[in-house]
This record gives structure tokens, sequence and C-alpha cells, in this order.
């Protein structure tokens, strides 16, 4: 059954999610709760166990972590990895801070060695992500952005990253770096003393087949295999994607629910249409 969910009658609901929290901002990330408030709302009360095969840099956990037990954080990208690696271990963190520290504010030259830099280590990886997201106009690894480079965009990070760090910890994060269906294929939906959740974040189908704004490890996900793998899969689970005729038609069998968005990444008021799509009812206007 269709739905669409209008935000401006919700807002009165989103006294209960806790206060922005990131590591960095990230394109088609879902830290803003005000702005994807019907995805909070369709997210249970209590997770006993919460899985992200495509976790980004979490958004969703950390904004959800008091009402979760244990958490299973996976990512393909090996940089997206190394950041959350040095979010959960605590002398990685602060040798980030310490890196961040000495670099900021990034200069052109910074910029494009870090963007040309193919690192092996963890930390490295990690600083070369995040030059890459705070220092380009879309955080995607375009040109340089001096204005973006410039704005003290680490100021209030050793702070915020200090705090994931203790809910890293608190909740025993598991993170690895697997292929999405390695993930799927490892839950065990027969174990009864698992109750599991899983959301799923993945490229949006459109934006995926248009450009680099994933980068290599993502543009080329098979959205009717996913499908097909959600479908044998009988846990709770909810997917975000573009709303598009083509994955409205894929998942049709699925509840879904709609809302608008803008992309603040692209500094613009443009909608975007979002999707929400789960084998449970979905939040409902009300």
């Amino acid at each position: 059954m269709e739905k669409m969910c209008h935000k401006s009658h919700l807002l009165d609901e989103q006294l209960f999610l806790p206060k922005r929290t990131t590591i960095a901002s990230f394109p088609g990330g879902k830290s803003d709760k005000k702005k994807h408030l019907p995805l909070y709302l369709s997210i249970p009360k209590h997770i006993e166990y919460f899985v992200e095969p495509f976790a980004g840099l979490a958004n969703v956990f950390i904004a959800l972590s008091p009402r979760i037990s244990r958490v299973w954080l996976n990512d393909k990208d090996p940089e997206i990895f190394s950041l959350l690696s040095c979010m959960q271990d605590s002398t990685l963190l602060q040798q980030l801070i310490e890196s961040i520290k000495s670099l900021e504010p990034v200069t052109r030259d910074d910029y494009y060695h870090w963007k040309q830099f193919n690192p092996s280590k963890t930390l490295d990886r990690a600083i070369r992500r995040l030059v890459i997201l705070n220092c380009s106009p879309n955080g995607a690894g375009g040109g340089y952005s001096h204005e973006k480079a410039h704005r003290k965009w680490y100021q209030n990070k050793p702070k915020m990253w200090s705090k994931i760090h203790q809910i890293f910890e608190n909740k025993k994060v598991r993170i690895t770096n697997f292929d999405y269906e390695k993930v799927l294929a490892s839950l065990s939906p027969d174990d009864d003393l698992i109750d599991y959740f899983l959301y799923l974040d993945p490229p949006y189908y459109d934006v995926a087949q248009k450009g680099s704004l994933y980068g290599k490890n993502y543009n080329q996900i098979d959205i009717n295999k996913l499908k097909d793998l959600l479908t044998s899969l009988p846990i709770h689970w909810l997917l975000s994607n573009r709303d598009t005729s083509v994955i409205r038609k894929i998942f049709r069998q699925f509840s879904t629910l709609g809302y608008n968005t803008y992309n603040d990444m692209n500094n613009t008021q443009k909608g975007n249409p979002e999707l929400l799509i789960s084998n449970n009812p979905l939040f409902e206007e009300r």
C-alpha cells in the first residue's frame, strides 16, 4: 500500500530524537533527523540487534544508539571502514585528531596530495576520506573548494568524535568491510534468541547510474538482486532509496512510504523524493 508522509504534520513528534551528532557530512547521509523524520518514525523503539550492510558513516545508528542493544556496521568502502574503525579504537582516534589538527586548514596542495594518494593504512585512509568530504564541493572528490576547506570544519570534531567513540565502546560495535551480500548471508533468522532489525541505505538507483558520487565501490549495485535477497529474509528490514518509478515497480509487493527532502550537499532547495520500503508496516500519519 502506497502512502505519502508530509513532514510538516510530524514536527511535534521529533522531540524524542537525540541531538545531531555526526562523524562528518556525508553524501546521502541521514544525520538530519528533522529532514528524515519519516525514516526515524518507521524504526522500532527498541532494537536488540541493529545491522547496517551499507553503513556509511553510521548516522542512523548514532542517532538511535540509546534504543539499540547490539550493532553490526558494515561498509564495502575501505576508507569508510577505516573512519568507523578510528571511531571505535581510542589510539587510532587520538592519532586521527592530531593528524587533522596538523592539516587544518587544508590547502589546495594538501587536498590534491590526499586526493591522488592511495593509502594502505587505516589511519591514512580515514584522513584521506575526511579531506575529500570536507574540502570538495559535494564531498565526493571533485575539485578543491577553498570556502569549504577554510570554514574551520575541524573545530568541533574532537569533542564530537569522542562522544561517538563512547557510543561505539558502550554498544560493542562490530565493524566489517564485506560486500553487503555476505552480511545478509550471515544473518541467522532461525535463531529465536536474536531479534534482528536490518536497515539498508544503498546507493540510490538513479544517482548511482549517473556518476561518481558514491565512488567506485558502490556504483554497480544490482537492485533486483538486492530485492530478491531481502524477499528471502524473514526478519524485519527497512530500505531507503530514491522515489522513482523503477524502484516502486521492483519493490511493489512491499510497504512503501514516500517523503520529500532537499540536498544540502548541493546547496539547493530542489526537492529530492525519498522512498522507504519495508516488509513490515511503516509509520502512518495519525
